[in-house]
């Protein structure tokens, strides 16, 4: 039971008790004779004691539900904005391959044009050459690097 509804029932009881002891002062001093409170004024105290606990306890109940629903909409939340980051990463990666694909696509097109087609302007034939060339350059100096 939470801190906070143990300090509220002893708050209701401590009042409880004040307001008992006022009515048994003030049928003291109404009457000479000593005053004893009748059982049913006793089951009566009792009763709403127990239904002001049992409230408190209600109050206390829901209270914890409505927090564990907030957290549980707070953790579906963050589990669908996790999906949607890992899904548009997955859609740039996705196009970042395909632009990969076409650039690769393309240089061995040309590579291979270079190399077998007769027709090709020499320029073209000498840039496409230059480019090959200077990848495989950038790899052996990588593979170097890496050994």
């Amino acid at each position: 039971m939470p801190i906070e509804t143990i300090i509220q029932v002893l708050a209701l009881l401590a009042a409880l008790v004040v307001a008992a002891v006022g009515v048994w002062w003030s049928l003291l001093k109404e009457s000479p004779a000593p005053a004893v409170f009748e059982r049913s004024t006793l089951d009566q105290y009792r009763a709403a004691i127990e239904q002001e606990c049992a409230a408190i306890q209600e109050r206390s109940r829901l209270r914890e539900v409505r927090i564990r629903a907030e957290m549980e909409e707070d953790r579906m939340e963050t589990e669908h904005t996790l999906k949607r980051l890992q899904d548009t990463s997955r859609l740039n990666i996705e196009h970042a391959m395909q632009e990969q694909t076409a650039l690769f696509t393309r240089l061995s097109t040309n590579f291979m044009q270079a190399v077998f087609d007769p027709e090709l302007p020499e320029e073209q034939r000498a840039r496409t050459l230059r480019t090959v060339q200077a990848l495989l350059e950038v790899h052996q100096q990588e593979s170097a690097q890496d050994a």
